[in-house]
């Protein structure tokens, strides 16, 4: 399954309880809605990998959705885990200090 425009692209695979959703492009305010859009579809998902590699761009809205999943996972009681994106996206993480607190794996995990 796949949700896509021009600039930003969500690639969700499941396997059993696991979903992987990988997003390339541009996580912004415009594109925030999509991913939370899929993120609901795939509630019911005991762990889902984030995968935020191929993302050129995250905004303060991005890195505000990615947050909220964070805490929507841990409330409902489901595992979300973060592949780290190029240094760029990484970097918006580090300056708003929550690098540390996010779940974040390697692309291996």
């Amino acid at each position: 399954m796949g949700i896509a425009d021009e600039d930003f692209t969500v690639d969700v695979r499941r396997e059993g309880e696991h979903a992987r959703v990988a997003l390339t492009g541009e996580l912004d305010i415009a594109t925030v809605p999509r991913l939370a859009q899929v993120m609901r579809e795939h509630d019911e998902a005991a762990t889902v990998l984030l995968d935020l590699s191929a993302l050129r761009f995250l905004d303060t809205s991005g890195l505000r959705a990615v947050i909220e999943e964070d805490q929507r996972a841990t409330a409902d009681g489901r595992r979300l885990q973060i592949v780290r994106g190029p240094a760029a996206v990484q970097r918006v993480f580090a300056l708003a200090g929550v690098e540390d607190r996010l779940p974040f794996v390697s692309e291996e995990s």
